[in-house]
């Protein structure tokens, strides 16, 4: 913290107080600050952290060649039109094995020792900078395993461009839920910023996600709205450590009738 302090604002080190004390940064106001600013808190460890492949800059090097020959060749001249997006957990109850308990006690009940209670957001940005809508999916089978329609937040987020989507296995994304999605949210912004920007229709855009290759092989036989796919195959591990990075590149080109109908 002394080093971003320095660098970035070094004269809080310099300057007095009235009663004529120096700034110190101390434990007590580093636990603070993180705490107020972060919400940082000491924390359990869940999971053993992500290694990084040994030759993860050679693969980062081949990425960045591959995006920069696309975007010359296709043209794109606005950062509007690449996109990332991903998907990430959200913990509504997580499973806990610890509790209160008489001392001394044998045996200890707890409540969702063995389930846990999570959604899962899709989310996407522009490298403009532009927060596309989120993807809220629950594991569930009909509406009622949705938010209902009197929640808090509910039409605020309805106004957003949220959309709320139910998976029978789990409740994490699957093929039909990222076609949703694509309809729903990408191809509408894509729409939305080449008429902006005075692009044609048919201009190629870029949508870059993590997966695994045989996943981006089944997103191109689901019938999402693309013509042309571009993989990275250099690269079969980079998402284990690099999240904000593809592992398949797509190149999105709409078809007449899906532009027609939006």
């Amino acid at each position: 913290m002394l080093a971003h302090i320095d660098h970035e604002a070094p004269e809080l080190l310099e300057a007095k107080a009235k009663d004529g004390s120096r700034f110190r940064c101390t434990e007590a106001f580093v636990r603070k600050f993180i705490y107020q600013h972060l919400w940082w808190v000491p924390r359990a460890s869940t999971r053993a952290a992500q290694k990084v492949p040994a030759d993860a800059d050679e693969q980062l090097w081949r990425l960045f060649c591959r995006l920069a020959l696309t975007i010359r060749d296709t043209g794109i001249r606005h950062p509007s039109l690449v996109v990332n997006l991903d998907q990430t957990q959200v913990i509504v109850g997580a499973s806990d094995a610890r509790t209160f308990e008489v001392e001394g006690s044998k045996q200890v009940s707890v409540v969702n020792k063995e389930e846990k209670r999570a959604w899962t957001a899709v989310v996407a940005v522009a490298a403009s900078g532009d927060v596309l809508p989120t993807q809220i999916i629950m594991k569930g089978g009909t509406q009622k395993s949705l938010p209902s329609t009197g929640s808090p937040g509910y039409s605020e987020a309805l106004d957003l461009g949220f959309i709320f989507s139910c998976n029978l296995k789990n409740y994490w994304s699957s093929l039909p839920l990222m076609e949703e999605y694509f309809a729903e949210i990408v191809v509408p912004f894509f729409l939305k910023q080449k008429e902006r920007l005075g692009y044609p229709e048919e201009q190629d855009c870029i949508v870059m996600l993590d997966c695994h290759q045989r996943i981006g092989a089944d997103y191109a036989l689901a019938g999402l709205p693309m013509q042309r796919i571009q993989s990275v195959p250099e690269v079969p591990g980079l998402y284990k450590c690099i999240h904000i990075l593809p592992l398949v590149l797509y190149m999105l080109r709409y078809l007449p009738a899906l532009s027609k109908s939006q």
